[in-house]
């Protein structure tokens, strides 16, 4: 028997297009019952067993009605049976959103930046929590809708996530930026991921900015000075990120580094060991934040390299694949290429391509290979 109300809707689903198939069936099988009637009205010997056969088919329409209508009895007290289950799950589901609210209503007595992981861990747990009561309050109203009853609307969800969401954005920004700013500023520089910090700092900076007005709005003045002081940490970070863009740069290599330690004045950048074990907070230190016009001009300059290099690996890599098929050109003792259309096309793509190389201001350390 099915064992939600979900099934219990797709079996009657099921039921609605069998009296079509039941009606089709019986129209073939009074045709067939004409033939057994015609055989038996010109004394044909039917054998027994297919006699059975006849009178059991001829039964079946009437065994089908009869076993829908048992199961719509069976389906009926089990829709009784779920819909009153439904109704003692949703009294439960009630005090559950009671007890949400009183978690969230105390979030404001959270005030302490040092308690900023355990607050964090407090603010997801009742995120997953939250969503966890939208998708039982979305089940609710969908099986409402299948007992054809009036749909519950759970407003109250909404608007404790409207509450909910500044502490959130809070706690979870400031343990994100307190476990980061270390590992950013301290850690091997060589191991940053720029395009993580950036869009790391950028949404940090928009949920605290949005979390601050919110506890500006709704009078809440300590969370606000906690939003306000790690957006201002956050904010003091920032400009070091267009330093971490450019020399996380894939395309730098010795001689950019060589050509900023020059430029910048910053020996430590010449030194190879020296460099990996380099923190932001050392090219920091070196004036580096200072000097960022100069950094992204060589990081600019490695880019554009980069792109040529990576460019002529893959032309190369193109062709370690491709085989020259060359056969005996009839009794001439030569031979000839076969597939040179094929070869041409890439090779005529790659002429196109290198030729574009011989004109960038920045194929030098690669005008050999082209």
């Amino acid at each position: 028997s099915p064992g939600t109300i979900e099934k219990v809707a797709e079996m009657r689903e099921f039921f609605s297009t069998l009296q079509m198939k039941i009606d089709v069936l019986s129209d073939r099988i009074v045709k067939n019952d004409s033939h057994f009637a015609l055989m038996e009205a010109a004394k044909w010997q039917i054998p027994m067993d297919f006699m059975d056969i006849r009178w059991d088919v001829f039964k079946w329409p009437g065994k089908m009605a009869s076993e829908i209508a048992k199961q719509e009895k069976n389906m009926r007290a089990l829709e009784h049976q779920y819909k009153r289950n439904m109704e003692d799950e949703q009294e439960e589901f009630g005090q559950d959103i009671t007890n949400l609210q009183a978690d969230v209503a105390k979030l404001k007595d959270l005030t302490k930046l040092s308690d900023a992981a355990k607050n964090a861990e407090t603010v997801r747990r009742i995120k997953t929590t939250l969503a966890q009561a939208e998708e039982r309050a979305r089940i609710f109203n969908s099986r409402e809708m299948l007992f054809n009853v009036p749909i519950t609307e759970y407003s109250e969800l909404g608007e404790l996530n409207k509450v909910f969401e500044p502490f959130f954005d809070l706690w979870d920004c400031a343990e994100k930026w307190l476990s980061n700013k270390e590992t950013w500023t301290n850690g091997p520089f060589l191991s940053l991921d720029a395009e993580l910090v950036e869009s790391s700092v950028n949404q940090l900076l928009r949920n605290l900015t949005k979390s601050a007005k919110a506890f500006e709005r709704i009078n809440l003045s300590q969370c606000n000075i906690i939003a306000a002081q790690v957006r201002d940490e956050v904010e003091e970070f920032r400009p070091k990120v267009p330093l971490i863009t450019a020399l996380r740069n894939p395309g730098m290599r010795d001689r950019h580094w060589l050509d900023l330690a020059e430029k910048a004045k910053v020996s430590i950048l010449s030194n190879p060991a020296k460099r990996q074990a380099l923190t932001l907070q050392q090219l920091v230190d070196a004036g580096l934040v200072k000097a960022v016009d100069v950094v992204e001009k060589v990081a600019e300059k490695a880019g554009k390299e980069f792109g040529i290099e990576t460019a002529l690996d893959k032309m190369n890599k193109a062709w370690e694949h491709v085989q020259l098929v060359i056969e005996p050109y009839r009794d001439t003792g030569t031979c000839i290429l076969k597939g040179v259309d094929e070869y041409m096309s890439l090779l005529d793509e790659h002429i196109t391509m290198t030729q574009a190389m011989a004109f960038s201001a920045f194929k030098g350390p690669f005008e050999a290979r082209i």
